[in-house]
Parts: C-alpha cells; sequence; structure tokens
C-alpha cells in the first residue's frame, strides 16, 4: 500500500519517479548484483523528489533546516518532525557508509530501505497533495 501510494504520487515528480521506479523494478527481478544500485536509485529518487518539493538544489545531507521548516508549515507536530528530520538524516548516513564507501548491505536491507524510502515519500506526497488540494481534509 505505501508503495502503490508513492508510485501514484510521484508521477507528479519525473525526476523523483523514474529511479524510484527503476529501483522497484530491479528489486522484483532479484539480481542481487542490482543491489547497490537500488540503494543509489533510492537515494536519488528522495534526493530529487525533496528538491522539487523544497525549490531548492541542495543534496540530501543539506535539507535538514529546510525540511523541518517545511514540515511545520505543513503543521507536522514537532515530534514527528523530529523523527521524520532524524530518519532522513540517518538515511543519508547508511547511504554514504554502508553503500557509497563501503558497500556492507545485505538483502534485508535493500527491502527495508525501499519501504522506509517509500515511507518517507509517502509522507511528503501526502502533505504536498493536502495542501495543494482544496478538499478539507479535516475529517
Amino acid at each position: 500500500m505505501i508503495i502503490d501510494f508513492v508510485l501514484e504520487g510521484i508521477e507528479r515528480y519525473p525526476k523523483a519517479d523514474k529511479p524510484f521506479s527503476q529501483a522497484l523494478s530491479k528489486f522484483l527481478r532479484g539480481d542481487r548484483t542490482h543491489y547497490r544500485n537500488i540503494l543509489d536509485d533510492l537515494r536519488f529518487s528522495l534526493e530529487q523528489l525533496l528538491k522539487s518539493l523544497l525549490s531548492n538544489d541542495k543534496s540530501l545531507e543539506n535539507q535538514k533546516d529546510i525540511l523541518g521548516a517545511w514540515l511545520k508549515d505543513k503543521g507536522v507536530h514537532a515530534q514527528i518532525r523530529s523523527l521524520y528530520v532524524h530518519l532522513a538524516k540517518c538515511f543519508s548516513q547508511y547511504q554514504n557508509n554502508a553503500v557509497k564507501h563501503d558497500e556492507n548491505y545485505s538483502g534485508m536491507e535493500v527491502e527495508f530501505m525501499i519501504y522506509l524510502t517509500g515511507t518517507l515519500m509517502r509522507l511528503l506526497l501526502e502533505l504536498e497533495q493536502t495542501s495543494s488540494s482544496p478538499e478539507d481534509n479535516s475529517s
């Protein structure tokens, strides 16, 4: 369900959509030789989505303050904002340490990162959709 929502919402952001969809396709093929590419695609996709939503060209690592302010502006509770920003920071550190520099990851971690990326993106897409939609979302 998380992934389906992301796939439906991310199509409005082609620079994020393409690498996310490619990551899913590679994973579903089950070829372990593509795990590094899958993780790279996930990172790039999240980074591109943030660049689009936050209207900047900053790297994933440099979005923390802007992202926190954006989430606050969208009415996200302080604890959820803190959790989200912390998860995004850990996501970035994992990508740098375990993927980019060490290539030390397992198949379970790849699947986990697909769902984590989907969860992170789902919140962003939902917030963007509800704030740009005239519908009342208070029910």
